[in-house]
């Protein structure tokens, strides 16, 4: 299972603590929780650790053109935080700490602790897309007895996290390297140093040792602030979406980094009106991009499994002819050149023909087991 390698999956699952596992960050003066409603809440002993951080996240969601939405102001102690909401997290923290119901000496020290303690519903300031992969994660989290892994198959990965954060991708999927690879090199991102850093650029990190010289990105996490990265460690099932200190994929990882300023699918669609047939294709691969995201949650034993497996092979079949001819198109007919003024044409199609090779390599592995590498290798050769 080659493609599970990408984004870390070398690194065995015994590198994480089972109390690293989750999402929310150790020791940054918060932590992120889920609330009745299924909220996302910032939790904290003051208001001021988690207002500059809702600030970020407005950032983030105001870059990527998401709609504005109200977000709910930092409230403190019994007297000021909502009733359901006070009881919810008082429950939580009683159960927590396993607190007896005739322990009476406790429960008050419980409940002297929430006096303490500030909430921040911060659902709307996220970015929508990192809103539902967060909500995902805290709901595994906080049901870890019922939910051993957020999907049933590897593939999700950092490269995923970060494009679908980034609302280039509608659905989690695999990614793969030269699929993420391309788009960071493509007209629809620039380099930046990291003195210019804001919420929603990408920290990408390479091999120290690339093969044949070939600079491969091995993982990829998007900046909040100059303390705080959200990622996804690896393809592994069992990796979770998480809000983790910048640092600590630098000590992990142990490589050098770029960072990228992409634009956004909204933006990235206003240059390709003028394209002929793409923003149609584009359209079919969002849909068959969708089909395949169901995948990771179906048991690979279920009939259900393959139907979904056979329906996105079957419809990227026709795309892959379609989109490999409308590249060569961009080229001159001895094929050593690029058609004056298809330049640009020519990444967008290339961009789509890696994006199907990372599906169809997703779909063949869990399928037949096909060797990804092969298959990139004979989809660049048509």
């Amino acid at each position: 299972m080659k493609y599970i390698t990408f984004c870390l999956l070398l690194l065995s699952l015994k590198a994480f603590a089972v109390s690293e596992m989750v999402l929310s960050p150790k020791n940054k003066g918060f932590n992120i929780k889920i609330g009745p409603k299924a909220e996302i809440f910032l939790e904290s002993s003051s208001c001021e650790n988690i207002e500059s951080l809702r600030d970020d996240f407005l950032k983030w969601r105001e870059r990527l053109d998401n709609q504005s939405k109200e977000v709910a102001s930092c409230q403190c102690g019994k007297r000021n935080i909502e009733k359901e909401t006070y009881d919810y997290f008082k429950k939580e923290l009683m159960s927590e700490y396993d607190v007896g119901r005739f322990q009476f000496f406790r429960r008050w020290q419980m409940g002297r602790a929430m006096n303490k303690t500030c909430y921040m519903d911060i659902t709307n300031a996220l970015p929508d897309q990192v809103a539902e992969m967060t909500k995902k994660q805290l709901i595994k989290d906080h049901h870890n007895k019922y939910f051993n892994a957020l999907y049933e198959h590897h593939g999700v990965n950092c490269f995923s996290a970060a494009m679908v954060g980034g609302d280039i991708l509608g659905e989690n999927r695999f990614v793969s390297q030269s699929e993420f690879r391309n788009f960071i090199k493509s007209p629809f991102c620039k380099v930046v140093e990291y003195e210019d850093l804001i919420p929603g650029d990408f920290i990408v990190l390479y091999s120290d040792h690339p093969a044949d010289g070939d600079k491969k990105p091995v993982h990829v996490s998007t900046y909040v602030n100059e303390s705080l990265v959200f990622e996804k460690k690896g393809g592994h099932k069992d990796f979770p979406f998480q809000f983790a200190p910048a640092s600590e994929s630098f000590r992990i990882h142990g490589k050098k980094g770029e960072y990228f300023r992409c634009e956004n699918f909204k933006e990235m669609k206003e240059k390709f009106v003028n394209i002929e047939a793409f923003l149609e294709v584009e359209k079919d691969l969002r849909n068959i991009e969708s089909c395949l995201s169901t995948i990771y949650n179906h048991d690979r034993k279920g009939s259900e499994f393959w139907a979904i497996a056979d329906l996105v092979k079957n419809s990227l079949d026709p795309i892959v002819d379609l989109v490999h001819d409308k590249y060569m198109d961009t080229y001159t007919d001895d094929r050593t050149g690029i058609l004056p003024g298809k330049e640009l044409e020519n990444k967008y199609w290339f961009i789509l023909k890696q994006q199907i090779i990372s599906m169809q390599e997703q779909v063949n592995t869990n399928l037949k087991w096909v060797s990804p590498l092969q298959l990139e290798n004979d989809l660049a050769g048509r």
